[in-house]
């Protein structure tokens, strides 16, 4: 058993030496961690023991290394356990199985759109395909100490080429119908690629559909919380007013976290609106689509209305990081797909919640 001090993560073999530690470099949180060390903080049944080892392998410059340390130590001490991922076969998203064959084939077509930043989490202008492809290798062959901090990078948008991704032909699997169904016959999503270390920070996908996560390859750890007023009044505080990473310092404030350990081949769904955050273990890719269902509407109307005070907030704030316009796209986006929903069913109860929601959603910001 070890004893880890959370606040610069060294750590001890005996735990009296850990609390001379912690009196001389932490007098005034000491006692505190103490008692917290004593209930339940080194549980040896925690996956996160484990989690937390692999990620101190990354070097001390790396600039989530801090982070995600202190994600994960938070994690161990508030005694998560982690949720099962819905399936674990890969031909359940897919009629052929994805190898790295197709993967690196659109690696190499792939666009330069949406390279992100894994020091400041944003999209970064300045970065291309040929970084990404450094950081990729970087880390598969463990040799981060030759790569620039400020280099490392994801990409969360490539499109999938005759050859790669496109050829294995993505599947709306009939269990997931319960949950929802896209817009066309055949699911088409997004496809993202993570190097080791990279964190998505606390973020919202679409509020006006569902998603399906696949990891194609490579361990994600997703974090999920629900759309309560309690976390989205939460989230609102960082929702365009917030540049850098805030999932540290918001973590332990919302309520009714699920952890979900992806592995190859493994599904995720995530409810309209579901802010989350993941910690990427491996080098990792994974494949997305929405979907939509009519027992998505109130929970819709719920949370786009959150997000329209959100708007009109920004607005009188000033709207420095430019969030209401994409809020605005988005909500247009949101009602052209509802209003196609609801004159393609001949459901009354639909066509009325559909209509109250485009009542809802007419431009007032």
């Amino acid at each position: 058993m070890t004893f880890e001090c959370p606040l610069c993560f060294r750590s001890y073999s005996l735990r009296k030496t850990l609390a001379f530690h912690l009196h001389n470099k932490h007098p005034q949180q000491a006692e505190a961690i103490l008692r917290q060390t004593d209930t339940h903080a080194n549980s040896v049944d925690s996956p996160f023991h484990a989690l937390i080892a692999e990620w101190r392998r990354l070097p001390n410059w790396h600039p989530q290394r801090q982070s995600g340390l202190q994600v994960l130590q938070h994690l161990l001490n508030a005694r998560i356990t982690l949720t099962p991922p819905l399936r674990t076969d890969i031909h359940d998203s897919f009629s052929l199985g994805p190898t790295l064959v197709h993967i690196y084939e659109d690696l190499r077509v792939g666009s330069d759109i949406g390279i992100i930043s894994t020091s400041s989490g944003t999209v970064a202008p300045h970065l291309s395909q040929g970084h990404f492809h450094a950081s990729l290798h970087a880390v598969e062959t463990r040799d981060l100490m030759g790569m620039n901090p400020n280099q490392l990078c994801a990409v969360n948008m490539v499109l999938p080429s005759p050859n790669g991704l496109e050829a294995c032909s993505p599947r709306h699997a009939p269990w997931r119908k319960e949950h929802g169904s896209p817009t066309q016959d055949q699911p088409e999503g997004s496809f993202a690629y993570c190097p080791k270390g990279h964190i998505t920070d606390l973020h919202q996908d679409s509020i006006f559909e569902g998603r399906f996560v696949t990891v194609l390859f490579g361990r994600k750890l997703f974090l999920t919380w629900p759309t309560s007023s309690h976390n989205l009044q939460t989230y609102a505080e960082i929702h365009g007013h917030f540049s850098g990473f805030a999932l540290p310092s918001l973590l332990p404030r919302l309520h009714g976290l699920q952890a979900t350990l992806h592995t190859h081949g493994s599904v995720g769904y995530m409810p309209p609106g579901t802010i989350h955050a993941v910690l990427n273990l491996d080098s990792a890719a994974t494949f997305a689509y929405d979907v939509i269902h009519e027992h998505m509407l109130p929970d819709i109307m719920r949370v786009s209305a959150w997000e329209r005070r959100v708007a009109q907030e920004l607005i009188r704030s000033g709207d420095h990081t430019d969030t209401v316009s994409s809020i605005q796209r988005e909500h247009k986006a949101g009602m052209r797909l509802w209003k196609a929903f609801a004159l393609a069913s001949d459901k009354i109860e639909i066509l009325t919640a559909v209509r109250d929601l485009l009542l809802l959603l007419r431009p007032s910001f």
